[in-house]
């Protein structure tokens, strides 16, 4: 096996996001696409007025995107099919208080209330192996997996007990999502082949097919309960806003 110097490994790097004023940006970005495998963290970062993002990537650069981060996570969402009534209707089974952007394996997962006005989101994708702990300093310190074997640690002032109720749930929702779709997988392909393709991109006409078949199903359950209770099925204006309720993407906002 071929010896690995340590010229090769990039140097580890700690950010402190307690302290925004002092923060310096290694770059800003008018655009920027949010993907599972490049992006760690990213903070709503309100200054001077603008409404603004901050996105640390796993090269361990601290990036400033003039966009909100609502747009950014909704972008994401509408790539991977990630619904915000889903989302909504998941999270009421756990014990979290801020609902995430949960697809199959990846998860984007909020780690204050979604309020806040530096809500904080982490990709937990990328977190180390035991990748949060308490800091001496009062702060918790999150650690995750960087390219080239680096080490990206990041200071935030938020307890550690959030922190792992709020991964405890987007863990439990993702586990539900993978059995539910490995259930389309098996009954359209008669095959289980999720492992092998954990961001499900392959399953994206079965995604297509299985949300309008279970509108369908709602929308038939709707106007029969309609027909019994007002004699007549729904109107088109509330099937419309139904339709637009259940493909909203999620953007990691409460609205």
């Amino acid at each position: 096996m071929k010896k690995t110097s340590n010229a090769e490994y990039a140097d580890d790097r700690l950010i402190d996001l307690r302290q925004l004023d002092h923060l310096q940006f290694d770059d800003v970005h008018e655009a920027y696409h949010l993907d599972w495998s490049s992006m760690l963290l990213l903070m709503r970062w309100l200054h001077d007025g603008e409404d603004s993002t901050i996105v640390i990537d796993r090269r361990g650069r601290l990036l400033n995107v003039e966009r909100r981060y609502s747009e950014l996570i909704s972008e994401l969402s509408q790539e991977y099919h990630v619904y915000r009534n889903t989302m909504a209707t998941l999270y009421k089974k756990t014990n979290a208080q801020s609902v995430g952007c949960v697809s199959g394996r990846h998860r984007l997962v909020p780690l204050t209330g979604l309020r806040n006005r530096s809500v904080i989101f982490i990709c937990a994708d990328n977190l180390s192996p035991h990748g949060f702990d308490s800091s001496r300093r009062g702060c918790s310190v999150l650690s995750f997996d960087g390219y080239d074997h680096q080490t990206i640690r990041v200071m935030i002032n938020v307890a550690i007990d959030t922190i792992k109720r709020n991964l405890n749930a987007a863990a439990k929702i993702s586990h539900a999502l993978i059995e539910h779709l490995e259930m389309v997988r098996k009954n359209y392909e008669g095959e289980r082949c999720c492992e092998r393709h954990p961001d499900f991109n392959h399953l994206d006409d079965l995604h297509q097919l299985e949300n309008r078949v279970r509108y369908e199903v709602l929308e038939n359950a709707l106007d029969s309960i309609a027909n019994k209770l007002y004699g007549h099925p729904m109107d088109e204006e509330f099937k419309r806003l139904l339709k637009k309720q259940l493909i909203a993407p999620c953007d990691g906002t409460n609205h």
